[in-house]
């Protein structure tokens, strides 16, 4: 109940204000790169990611808690059974823009002369568009996980919406979700970044000095930008590497339940399931905090808007 229903809410409420501020700051002219437009996506993934996760599961776990507000449950069953897939989507492509954000940047820094030609916005949209199908597409077998029910309980245990059959078979449980799962959502993409980011810390250490003095303002603000992207990308791989002891110990529940059957899950993976879903929020939620931090330009801009 704390650590999802509580600290859950909190986190998704600060997240959807920070990631519109950092999208409305992100799209001013001064702002406007290739850079930019990728990390507009991806807030607009960790935006439907954290309302919709909010809606689904935090919420209607403080309201079963408190036993209140038991009207709004019809209200959850139909949200689940409309947007629960919209939030595999949104988590998958919140994962991948990190992964196109990451490459974005260390073209840049390692390939500096051809990055010119290569980092454009029109690129970046055509990136963005392609991880945003590819998201659709993977999420395909979220659609016929569950099937619907004419029952309209208020309770929110007794759900109107049930596994289905295909739900329920060895391949969506064990090779979808855990195997493919695995290699699409941790391991590839942590392993990208981790190696990406290594790369780019070793060019930044050893040519950051250089690259400063002969840049002046323009070499210093795209080694902040690095830093940022550095700083953004380790954040998440601690967050999906908390979150795949999730998928380990509870690879059953799916987002939209709100409390955990203790017939398949110990206490410990409980505990450790709130956690991982907590951090992913997190991750999601963390990106104004960064930009703040190290763009300059972005907190100029952001004086501009609340001024």
């Amino acid at each position: 109940y704390y650590i999802n229903g509580v600290c859950g809410s909190f986190i998704s409420l600060v997240g959807l204000a920070g990631n519109a501020t950092a999208a409305i700051v992100l799209l001013f002219p001064a702002m406007r790169n290739s850079t930019s437009l990728l990390l507009v996506v991806m807030a607009a993934f960790d935006t439907v990611f954290l309302a919709l996760h909010f809606l689904l599961q935090s919420l209607p776990l403080v309201f079963m808690t408190n036993n209140v507000c038991e009207d709004y449950f019809p209200v959850r069953e139909a949200l689940f059974k409309y947007c629960y897939v919209l939030v595999h989507v949104a988590h998958t492509g919140t994962i991948y823009m990190t992964v196109v954000v990451t490459l974005e940047r260390a073209m840049v820094v390692l390939l500096p002369l051809k990055a010119k030609n290569i980092c454009t916005r029109s690129r970046a949209g055509i990136a963005s568009a392609v991880v945003t199908v590819c998201s659709i597409i993977y999420n395909v077998p979220r659609y016929l996980e569950y099937t619907n029910e004419a029952d309209s309980s208020l309770a929110l245990t007794d759900h109107s919406v049930t596994r289905s059959e295909f739900g329920r078979s060895f391949f969506f449980q064990v090779v979808y979700l855990i195997y493919f799962n695995s290699a699409v959502h941790f391991i590839v993409p942590v392993g990208l970044i981790i190696v990406l980011n290594l790369k780019m810390i070793q060019r930044v250490c050893t040519r950051g000095r250089r690259v400063v003095r002969l840049g002046g303002s323009c070499g210093e603000s795209q080694t902040r930008l690095t830093a940022m992207i550095i700083t953004l990308t380790g954040l998440f791989c601690l967050c999906q590497l908390l979150a795949a002891l999730e998928l380990i110990l509870c690879p059953d529940e799916p987002v939209g339940q709100s409390e955990v059957d203790p017939t398949h899950c110990e206490m410990t993976g409980t505990v450790i399931s709130a956690v991982g879903e907590t951090c992913t929020l997190l991750n999601s939620a963390t990106n104004f905090v960064v930009y703040s931090i190290f763009g300059n330009k972005f907190r100029r801009c952001l004086r501009q808007l609340c001024c």
